[in-house]
């Protein structure tokens, strides 16, 4: 039993030999590309909020600083676009709400001529209260 348990300790143990090889170091070239490959793959995630003119990323690492009227013109336009949801919005609510009232008074319609006998026209005469 003793004899088992030193095998599987040994197999356990037994780490494989790393072979000793020299890499390449990395060309200047294939460093170039990968850092080219990683500022295309971060230009095409633009958030689609912000105008065209902001969509285009800037030469340098530096962070471009808006202006006052940058500034002014994106919430003019964020805010136009809320106006415009907003309005699409109570249009088709007006428009449910108006396809509803229009079904509930036409099944009112129906109920009152099922209820009536006759016509569905009004039964009463008005007499004057006065003859001459």
């Amino acid at each position: 039993m003793r004899a088992r348990t030193l095998l599987a300790t040994r197999d356990v143990l037994h780490f494989p030999v790393m072979t000793a090889t020299r890499s390449e170091p990395l060309s200047i070239e294939s460093l170039l590309q990968k850092q080219k490959a990683d500022k295309d793959a971060a230009a095409k995630v633009v958030p689609s909020i912000l105008p065209e003119t902001m969509t285009s990323q800037p030469t340098s690492c530096q962070p471009k600083f808006l202006s006052k009227e940058e500034r002014a013109k994106i919430a003019i336009a964020e805010r136009a676009k809320e106006i415009r949801e907003q309005k699409e919005k109570e249009e088709n609510s007006k428009r449910d709400r108006e396809a509803l009232e229009r079904d509930a008074e036409e099944l009112r319609h129906k109920e009152r001529g099922q209820t009536r006998s006759g016509s569905g026209r009004c039964q009463f005469r008005i007499l004057p209260l006065f003859n001459n």
